[in-house]
């Protein structure tokens, strides 16, 4: 694949665990944020977790190289131009991301993705006001995004086919699994099993039949280990 330009709107803990990821994988990023002091501080930020990554053996090239892919803007309109996708990173609020979406399609190109990282919104709930929506879904990444490598697509209905498919191959190419949330579910996939399991985690600890430390040490030990390697529904086939 021929190098992208990846354009990130909010420069947060989210936004600059993006701006590795791409980076990382050869892409050139575009940061933006409306906040002087992030857009001030972010490539020192990057520079730490970039200095970590590459003392524990997890990045190939050298910490400039990657730093080098990385410009960060003052104004919105020069980071979205010519951009293949756009990722917004902003406050999870339905209203703050239906004004972003629709100052972002202002600046972006027509065949630019625009996609927001929400954890849990429904995109539908900020994409309906927006001239096409066809091009517009959710992209949510594990925390931070260089390391937990899976996104969740989640599409609205009115999302095209075509934009899924090239999401899937940006994320592939850069190194992170892609995984489709079909229908929008609340809290899509990821948080709702994390949910799911932390609630009766709380419930037995809660209710005396283990201490935390060792229902981490069952998780950690145990399922964690069995099912990082082949899954719930691999394991329950055993």
């Amino acid at each position: 694949m021929a190098q992208l330009k990846i354009a990130i709107v909010g420069a947060g803990s989210i936004g600059a665990g993006w701006a590795i990821l791409f980076a990382s994988a050869g892409q050139r990023v575009a940061l933006y944020d409306p906040e002087l002091e992030q857009r001030e501080n972010v490539k020192n930020r990057i520079g730490e977790r970039l200095t970590l990554l590459k003392k524990h053996g997890l990045l190939e090239e050298s910490i400039d190289q990657v730093l080098n892919r990385i410009d960060v803007f003052d104004e919105l309109a020069p980071a979205v131009s010519g951009a293949n996708l756009i990722q917004e990173c902003g406050p999870e609020r339905v209203e703050i991301k239906r004004e972003i979406f629709q100052e972002i399609e202002g600046f972006a190109d027509r065949e630019a993705i625009i996609a927001s990282s929400s954890s849990a919104i429904k995109p539908s709930d900020f994409t309906d006001e927006m001239k096409y929506p066809e091009r517009a879904l959710v992209i949510h990444p594990g925390n931070p995004p260089y390391l937990i490598l899976v996104g969740e697509i989640v599409p609205t209905p009115r999302t095209s086919e075509s934009v899924i498919e090239r999401v899937r191959e940006i994320l592939e190419s850069s190194g992170m699994s892609a995984v489709l949330v079909r229908n929008e579910p609340k809290g899509f996939v990821f948080n709702r099993l994390q949910g799911a399991i932390l609630r009766e985690a709380y419930c037995l600890v809660r209710d005396g039949v283990i201490s935390a430390r060792e229902l981490d040490e069952i998780m950690i030990k145990g399922l964690g280990k069995r099912w990082a390697l082949i899954g719930a529904f691999g394991a329950s086939s055993l």
